[in-house]
């Protein structure tokens, strides 16, 4: 997802008046429904941080090296390059989620991080290099832990069924590199169906939607420089967005979501992009116009009511048979957060337990990495 100029008043204004509240919950992932419960919880980041740093108190003077692997939308080189933490594209991108790890480690336990950083506005994880360069990273940093956002998932997914070098050594045992997937529309996503619509609309009405749109999917509506329009097809090999779709299910073909069940350690999926669930927490949630964005897309008719997180509904996102709770120590966390959220870019997270991507991602690194060490 990358940055652009701040939107105007009218955008937030939309967002205060389609914006609907999403109560704690409780949601059980099955291949043809979801239960959805009230669930509220009483943790706060504190007592997260303090069940952490107990369950990492045995395995003080290890080293733990995180890989992080980003979605669609980013701009750059067709090559891929490791990126400093203290830079500022993985600041804009993965704020300052190393920080907050290393944090809570234990006294003598060294943190080590890489962030991969490539093409991913003009390539779809159809793209054979993507995967490629994907799981050539892990081959080369060999972490204890992958953590995917977004297409990344996808990309990984893609790599493991292709049985790429590095993307072969991922696993859910000790022996293994544990995959952490956060936001991963491993089934497609609604939002991509209707991009190529919106954007064959510029000019008749549609120009607010389709500049949010560009805004999320990193401007999808041009392709090697021309405008998508009504008699342009959409090339999944050009188009990122392509390949995510529903109705078009290149995702579901390809048994994604089936591969990341088996190989994935932990998920969360975002169920709500709703500004006023961070009302009481909006200093410091990180670039103010993405979240307003993702705000109003969340409500657009296409959705038809499916829980979302601005860019992917919930049902692509959630692994089948898992158990997601509103619980961020839960391995399975589903976050009233939205897409960005769950890239833990903000400098602080939501005011209680479901609206806390952070505290959740630094406790699942921590109780994975405890695992691999017993």
């Amino acid at each position: 997802m990358s940055l652009v100029s701040p939107l105007m008043c009218v955008v937030i204004t939309t967002i205060l008046i389609f914006s609907m509240s999403v109560s704690a919950m409780t949601i059980t992932s099955s291949s043809s429904s979801h239960a959805l419960a009230s669930r509220r919880s009483s943790l706060s980041v504190a007592t997260v941080a303090s069940d952490v740093s107990k369950q990492v108190a045995d395995v003080s003077g290890s080293t733990l090296h995180v890989l992080f692997l980003h979605g669609s939308g980013e701009e750059g080189d067709l090559t891929s390059a490791f990126i400093q933490e203290s830079a500022a594209w993985t600041v804009t991108y993965w704020g300052k989620v190393g920080s907050a790890i290393r944090a809570r480690m234990p006294s003598g336990t060294t943190l080590v991080t890489s962030y991969l950083k490539t093409n991913t506005r003009q390539r779809g994880w159809t793209d054979k290099d993507l995967p490629t360069q994907y799981c050539a990273a892990i081959q080369t940093k060999n972490p204890d832990i992958v953590v995917t956002h977004s297409m990344a998932g996808l990309i990984i997914a893609a790599g493991i069924k292709a049985n790429l070098p590095g993307c072969n050594k991922i696993g859910t045992t000790k022996d293994k590199i544990l995959w952490i997937a956060s936001a991963a529309p491993f089934a497609g996503t609604i939002a991509a169906d209707h991009a190529g619509t919106l954007c064959a609309k510029t000019g008749r009405g549609t120009d607010g939607i389709v500049k949010l749109i560009k805004m999320a999917f990193g401007n999808p509506c041009q392709v090697e420089g021309r405008e998508v329009s009504d008699n342009m097809a959409l090339d999944g090999s050009k188009l990122s967005t392509n390949a995510l779709s529903l109705t078009t299910p290149v995702c579901t073909a390809a048994k994604l979501k089936e591969t990341a069940l088996q190989y994935v350690s932990a998920s969360a999926c975002g169920v709500s992009a709703n500004l006023l669930d961070w009302a009481m927490n909006t200093a410091q949630r990180t670039q103010p116009h993405i979240h307003a964005a993702l705000a109003v897309a969340s409500v657009l008719p296409g959705w038809k009511g499916a829980a979302n997180d601005g860019l992917v509904n919930y049902d692509s996102c959630a692994l089948s048979g898992k158990s997601y709770t509103s619980d961020p120590t839960s391995k399975w966390y589903m976050c009233e957060c939205d897409h960005a959220d769950l890239s833990f870019r903000n400098d602080a997270d939501g005011t209680k337990s479901a609206s806390m991507p952070t505290a959740w991602i630094v406790n699942q690194v921590i109780s994975l990495y405890t695992s691999l060490k017993k």
